[in-house]
């Protein structure tokens, strides 16, 4: 499949979206799942956003308490943090405070 933008698909990213990195996944994203609520992984093509890729993560938040934890980490980011973080804790290392009031806030 070609690489996606703007002028391969009907539907634009919202104004708001103002990276062109986040704009391109937001398209990659609804040309995929279309009028599903998600996408089918067998219909997912990563090849068309392969750029992205390195810079792409996934944060979880623990159901009951105010915790994230990193479940997809691209090596671009890892690279930031100098090490895999996949699985840990998101800011583990950061104090106390400023984890407590950037968790508060997500």
């Amino acid at each position: 499949m070609a690489k996606i933008s703007e002028t391969t698909l009907q539907q634009r990213a919202p104004e708001e979206i103002l990276h062109p990195d986040s704009r391109t996944l937001f398209r990659f994203w609804e040309s995929t799942r279309g009028e599903n609520s998600t996408a089918l992984r067998s219909n997912i093509d990563l090849k068309q956003i392969k750029e992205l890729l390195p810079w792409l993560a996934i944060m979880e938040r623990h159901p009951l308490k105010p915790v994230y934890s990193w479940r997809l980490a691209g090596t671009g980011i890892c690279k930031i943090w100098n090490k895999e973080i996949t699985g840990e804790q998101f800011m583990a290392d950061w104090d106390q405070f400023e984890r407590d009031t950037v968790c508060r806030l997500m």
